[in-house]
């Protein structure tokens, strides 16, 4: 009897893990869904006494295109940890849509806190390169994603 159990438990947990529809999107198409981007300013404290380098942060936005769960992965300080995580919270996107239906995304952002001529400057990695926008077509009844590069669809909304 204890065998079953436990035989059950594990297919539990197994069909549990296929359920998981959290979809893994590259930086630019992430934020070519984003529809309210609030850049992390550099905080006073890490500027003055010049902290740079590079925050990663993985985020995690639900299927109705709000921020669920943000993690800094890297940070030169606490303080910009803190800063970027505050900024991605307030980000908003449109869904992501596979035949359809909406689905969470987890992604990862980098932003460089450099100090130039004296004055701090965040800089977003993805917006150095051009951003592919989301095309979404349909053919045979079934809706395709397709990812084009220099597209013209609308800018996001900047804070």
């Amino acid at each position: 009897m204890p065998l079953k159990l436990l035989v059950i438990v594990w297919v539990l947990f197994a069909f549990a893990d296929a359920r998981d529809t959290t979809v893994l999107v590259s930086p630019a198409v992430l934020r070519g869904l984003a529809q309210t981007v609030v850049l992390p300013e550099y905080p006073a404290s890490s500027s003055g006494q010049n902290h740079t380098g590079v925050a990663v942060i993985e985020l995690v936005v639900s299927a109705s295109g709000k921020v669920a769960h943000t993690e800094v992965l890297q940070s030169p300080d606490p303080s910009i940890a803190a800063a970027v995580a505050a900024a991605l919270r307030q980000w908003s996107f449109r869904p992501f849509l596979v035949e359809g239906i909406a689905h969470p995304m987890r992604s990862r952002l980098i932003f460089y806190f450099r100090m130039e001529e004296h004055k701090p400057l965040v800089i977003d990695a993805t917006e150095q390169n051009p951003v592919p926008k989301v095309k979404r077509s349909r053919s045979a009844g079934t809706s395709l994603t397709r990812v084009e590069a220099g597209s013209s669809n609308e800018a996001p909304e900047r804070r």
